[in-house]
């Protein structure tokens, strides 16, 4: 059986940035987030990010951290709209779906 797609990997590694047991946060930082973004391929160089632009990369990446959990506690519509925000303001259509939100 394949394994997972380039975007997948891409998604999980950005979701899985944050470990929630050790408390270990790659993108703690704009610095974090911009080196991130250059090893994940995503920039040819580190981006200089504004508070606002690292706050926003947060948000985005808690609410997809939320879609994805199949821990079985249900989404926080809160964070999914955080997220859904992020996402309207790029150059992309993605929703986060309100299903996530039901369990």
């Amino acid at each position: 059986m394949p394994g997972p797609s380039a975007a997948v990997e891409l998604i999980m590694g950005f979701t899985n940035t944050v470990d929630m047991e050790s408390g270990r946060d790659e993108l703690a930082t704009p610095a974090g987030l911009a080196r991130w973004l250059a090893a994940a391929g995503l920039v040819e160089r580190p981006p200089g990010l504004t508070e606002a632009g690292h706050r926003a990369c947060l948000d985005l990446r808690t609410g997809m951290r939320e879609a994805l959990d199949d821990g079985g506690a249900p989404a926080s519509p809160h964070r999914l709209a955080l997220a859904d925000a992020v996402l309207a303001r790029l150059p992309v259509t993605v929703t986060l779906p309100a299903a996530c939100a039901d369990g």
